[in-house]
């Protein structure tokens, strides 16, 4: 009894934990929890286990209601297995800095669903601190300020960022295309529509993603919509 109290607190503490991963420490912390979570629901299996060989041997006058009893308990705690095994895998495979960089972009998520936009900023920006060579995340900051808070200094100083790590750094092909990505995105919401376009159709270039192309076609069309809404109110 004390320990299935001990693995439902360490569930719910976990869930907690998860929500709030802003520094290194806590990560560190969120990786401990996850083995004893994983280890502890081992216990619990074999504990099942044991006690139903037990009554097996012994016999009893309720076995087809117990054996019932037993298949549920096992199959929830190898559902929970499953999950703390994922979980394990999570947090032990990814550097602690990624871990806190993808925790905090969580967090930005839902404070820019609940319109708490400084948060969502600081958010944002605690991330790339946390994971400073991410050119995804610098790049993703730069259009937070592009189009949510209407700055582009910021930008193009996150832009700039970004930049350095993809001339100065051994970045990956996907780091290339994926600033031009975000570099086409940022001169379409200034209304440079050519421009950013021309950026996207490089990304797609160096790295022909399904989600590019679709994200270049998308935006080729809706320019042209606006090119023949302007010609058409120029003509009457």
């Amino acid at each position: 009894m004390l320990l299935m109290v001990f693995l439902v607190t360490l569930l719910f503490y976990e869930d907690w934990l998860r929500r709030r991963i802003d520094t290194i420490e806590r990560a560190y912390r969120m990786r401990i929890v996850v083995s004893i979570i994983f280890w502890l629901t081992i216990v619990f299996l074999v504990l099942i286990g044991a006690r139903f060989v037990v009554i097996l041997y012994r016999g009893s006058d309720h076995l087809i209601s117990t054996s019932i009893r037993f298949l549920l308990l096992g199959l929830c705690f190898g559902f929970l297995l499953l999950y703390s095994w994922k979980s394990l895998l999570y947090f032990r495979k990814r550097p602690l800095c990624n871990i806190v960089a993808a925790c905090l972009i969580e967090q930005h998520d839902k404070f820019v669903k609940a319109s708490n936009l400084d948060k969502a900023y600081s958010a944002l920006v605690k991330a790339c601190e946390a994971a400073p060579d991410g050119v995804w995340l610098w790049c993703r900051l730069a259009l937070f300020c592009e189009r949510t808070r209407k700055n582009s200094a910021e930008a193009d100083k996150y832009m700039a960022r970004a930049d350095e790590l993809i001339t100065t750094k051994a970045n990956s092909i996907g780091d290339k295309a994926c600033y031009l990505d975000y570099l086409g995105l940022i001169n379409y919401v200034r209304g440079e529509h050519d421009t950013g376009l021309e950026y996207i159709k490089q990304a797609i270039d160096i790295e022909p993603k399904p989600y590019r192309i679709k994200l270049y076609e998308e935006l080729l069309s809706d320019s042209k919509g606006a090119q023949s809404g302007t010609t058409n109110k120029k003509g009457s």
